[in-house]
């Protein structure tokens, strides 16, 4: 489809029409979404997948929607407000309504001009909405700018989940969590990470350090969530009290003297209140709304269908015949757990392509689900089978439901997102910086690099040019990254943009060489046997250590306690 066709068919908004454009580039390759049913998303390859075969349609779509305004402000009644420039929460005035927000798309009371709150205060406030591994990041190099000596701004960090750590954080609930707000983590019970740890090592905290020895390559869960703690603890008493935990963020209403009117929701007490900030960061990440498809009869299957959001254990599947649609990393990590636990066959569907897995008896693979009969499932080669269970590892959607439609990033999970400048910087609104929205195959350091840039600009030592140097700027990455033609060029693609980010930075130094060739080796390894790729060793990018050997085949182990953990390396 053109896009003059696009615009004759829908009567669209530009913005709608770069989103049709690209979903049907989309359809027509293997878009698996990379999901975090792992944890940890280090790959997502089927070669046709997400990242490749990206042609001139999906140019023309990003084009479209930097070039374009962003449509439709949405108008919400925000209750006026006393603004504390000390950074106490913020009450409504006397007489004035203080209701719940209604809803993303809401309009509360009768349209009217957008309030201005309060006065500017003389420190700029930033609003930070999230406090996983991105958010963690900024408050941390913040305090080391303040350290040396920069005037940092006031930040207040919004946290909607009782602690920080973000996708780390295990929640055995599902659909809703102790609040009755949408369970944030996909985290599982017995994940261990899926990549190398030294694909993750941060430059500055070597794993070494943090543990006070040598350790495996793979680490489960609680391991690597003691890391990403860890790694802020000599700033935490400093940074976690400017978190308020348990707090959601409901809207973020552009005012008309240039700042933004935050509604937040304590979660235990039920008081909302409208603050006054100057700059918003949004770092809530991309992996906790699921991707749900659907397919032709699927309403008739009598047993399970369940999102990897939802899944926490194998138990349910003992004895039973799965198929689980997606091919990513998570999905056969989550084909093995359940070959591992008892599942009577397993069965894992792809779009586009094989995927190269030698798997082991009762696993096999099948191309892409075409519908259901009850029971019994059709594939694209006309084949069929029964099914007990359907798990789906389809990915996530980015999901601001806290935004109105002008500032919320949309669409595809890419390494480049849609109007972000530099991955970071909303090119619509500048006074807007996203954290963790690109698609992430170095994981932490990927972060670490962003949280630098994101404070940098913050702190004004990296100035954001201006609207056509930022478009050209945007280009040139979308452009170069419909090139990539497999995982090296992906690699080579990210690592370069973690060293353009750090340029502009004192962001500790990544050998993103030589984190890429261990990738690969990663993917060589699970490619000749996906059993026992996890008992491989690798060497560390930062100290030069060889991981040590874990003395249980990964296939054997059931516990994946930090405390069990360690106990295998004594110090």
């Amino acid at each position: 489809m053109g896009v003059s066709h696009a615009v004759e068919e829908a009567g669209s908004t530009p913005r709608s029409i770069a989103f049709q454009l690209a979903q049907e580039v989309f359809a027509r390759h293997d878009a698996d979404l990379a999901d975090a049913g792992s944890g940890v998303v280090l790959g997502m390859w089927d070669p046709a997948g997400l990242l490749y075969g990206l042609g001139l349609m999906a140019v023309a779509a990003v084009t479209l929607v930097r070039r374009a305004p962003f449509g439709g402000s949405i108008m919400v009644r925000v209750a006026r407000c006393t603004c504390d420039p000390s950074g106490g929460r913020s009450t409504p005035e006397k007489g004035q309504n203080r209701s719940r927000f209604a809803g993303a798309g809401a309009t509360v009371g009768p349209s009217r001009p957008t309030p201005t709150l309060g006065r500017t205060p003389m420190r700029e406030r930033v609003a930070l909405i999230g406090a996983g591994p991105s958010g963690m990041a900024l408050l941390r190099s913040l305090a080391l700018a303040e350290d040396a000596g920069a005037a940092v701004p006031e930040v207040v960090a919004f946290e909607r989940q009782d602690d920080w750590g973000g996708q780390w954080n295990l929640d055995w609930r599902t659909g809703a969590d102790r609040h009755g707000e949408p369970v944030h983590s996909a985290m599982y019970r017995d994940l261990w990470i899926n990549g190398p740890k030294e694909c993750m090592e941060y430059p500055d905290y070597p794993f070494d350090a943090h543990f006070g020895r040598a350790v495996s390559s793979y680490l489960p869960r609680e391991a690597m969530r003691d890391y990403i703690v860890g790694r802020v603890a000599e700033v935490a008493g400093r940074i976690r009290p400017q978190i308020r935990f348990a707090t959601a963020v409901r809207w973020v209403q552009p005012l008309d003297d240039g700042g933004f009117g935050v509604t937040s929701e304590d979660l235990v007490t039920r008081e909302a209140v409208t603050e006054r900030f100057d700059r918003v960061v949004v770092a809530t990440g991309h992996f906790h709304t699921p991707h749900l498809p659907s397919w032709p009869g699927v309403e008739t299957f009598p047993g399970q269908v369940q999102h990897a959001h939802d899944y926490r254990s194998p138990e349910p599947y003992t004895g039973r015949r799965v198929l689980v649609v997606g091919s990513s990393y998570s999905g056969q990590d989550l084909a093995l757990q359940l070959h591992r636990a008892g599942a009577a066959h397993v069965t894992t569907a792809y779009r586009a392509r094989p995927q190269d897995i030698a798997w082991p008896a009762g696993m096999d693979e099948a191309p892409e689900v075409q519908g259901f009969d009850g029971a019994e499932v059709t594939f694209a080669d006309g084949s069929t089978a029964e099914y007990d269970a359907v798990l789906l590892c389809t990915g996530y959607r980015h999901h601001y439901p806290f935004l109105p439609g002008e500032l919320a990033l949309a669409g595809p999970n890419l390494l480049a997102p849609f109007g972000l400048w530099k991955g970071v910087v909303w090119h619509a609104d500048p006074r807007v910086l996203y954290l963790g929205a690109t698609q992430q195959l170095f994981t932490l350091t990927l972060l670490d690099a962003q949280a630098f840039f994101a404070r940098d600009v913050l702190l004004g030592r990296v100035p954001v040019p201006g609207d056509e140097e930022r478009r050209a700027d945007m280009d040139a990455w979308f452009e170069r990254m419909t090139r990539i033609d497999g995982p090296p060029a992906a690699l080579a693609y990210q690592g370069a943009y973690i060293q353009d980010l750090s340029s502009h930075t004192d962001c500790p130094e990544v050998d993103v060489e030589a984190v890429a060739r261990t990738f690969l080796e990663m993917r060589d390894a699970r490619i000749e046997d996906v059993r026992t790729f996890r008992d491989r060793r690798h060497r560390s990018t930062v100290t030069g250590t060889l991981a040590a050997a874990h003395p249980v085949p990964w296939m054997d182990r059931p516990d994946d306690s930090l405390e069990e953990y360690l106990r295998r390396f004594p110090a």
